[in-house]
């Protein structure tokens, strides 16, 4: 079973150009965190068709094998959406998104991303795991140029070098298929919301909350805490999974 809380806000501005959701059933589900860009509500618009798009497959795949082949599928189906949309709407030829998704099928998992949109994996309230953004601060940190703490701060760190939209930069990376444990939680945000909330703020809210809605809310208090007054909107989904339930 899995356990889920979802948060989703404009933040310090006008408008929320984030946008998330999930499909769940009895064994299994899909979550999708997009944060779009483009202006004119463009972002807005290429935000909800990614997370429309990987909801809307999930939900009519009755079989769902977990596979890298049927994650890389959702997400061209994604972009050919977007850029379908792009072509019969002129006011959205600049709209684009990052994207990162979450599914699962009993115990066996998978996810993907593109962007700087992240997803976190922990263990006994330890990040075991994290995405690499596809912006030029994260190569600048892969290069040796900037610490991964200097990301967050970085006046690159909103350049993004992929994403959906981008007919010639769309590679996303798919995680190979995951055996779930019992206990294992997941975390899918925006960059809005990792700004703000670093990974020892993560870790330290989990360890202390008995469910995913305590750690969401631990979490929500640090970036609150911590965020600007024009901060950019924010989103995340924490998941919990507990086996044999």
């Amino acid at each position: 079973m899995l356990n889920v809380c979802l948060e989703c806000s404009r933040g310090g501005r006008e408008k929320n150009e984030d946008f998330v959701g999930k499909y769940t059933y009895p064994d299994g589900g899909c979550f999708v965190v997009a944060d779009g860009l483009g202006g004119h509500a463009g972002g807005a618009v290429a935000a909800e068709t990614v997370v429309r798009s990987f909801l809307e497959d999930f939900k009519e795949d009755k079989i769902r094998e977990i596979s890298e082949e049927w994650m890389s599928q959702m997400f061209q189906n994604a972009q050919q959406r977007i850029l379908e949309r792009k072509k019969d709407q002129e006011q959205y030829a600049n709209m684009r998104s990052t994207g990162v998704v979450f599914c699962s099928n009993r115990d066996q998992a998978i996810w993907g991303h593109i962007g700087d949109s992240r997803l976190y994996g922990f263990k006994n309230g330890q990040i075991v795991y994290i995405t690499s953004d596809h912006s030029v601060a994260y190569l600048a940190f892969k290069s040796g140029e900037i610490k991964y703490t200097e990301i967050r701060k970085n006046p690159d760190q909103n350049r993004l070098l992929r994403s959906f939209g981008a007919e010639e930069r769309f590679f996303p990376d798919i995680a190979k298929a995951y055996t779930l444990e019992d206990g294992d939680c997941f975390l899918l945000c925006s960059d809005g919301f990792w700004e703000y909330v670093t990974e020892k703020d993560m870790e330290q809210a989990l360890q202390k909350s008995h469910s995913v809605e305590e750690w969401m809310e631990k979490m929500l208090k640090k970036l609150k805490k911590n965020a600007k007054s024009n901060h950019d909107n924010y989103s995340a989904i924490a998941i919990q999974y507990k086996g044999g339930e």
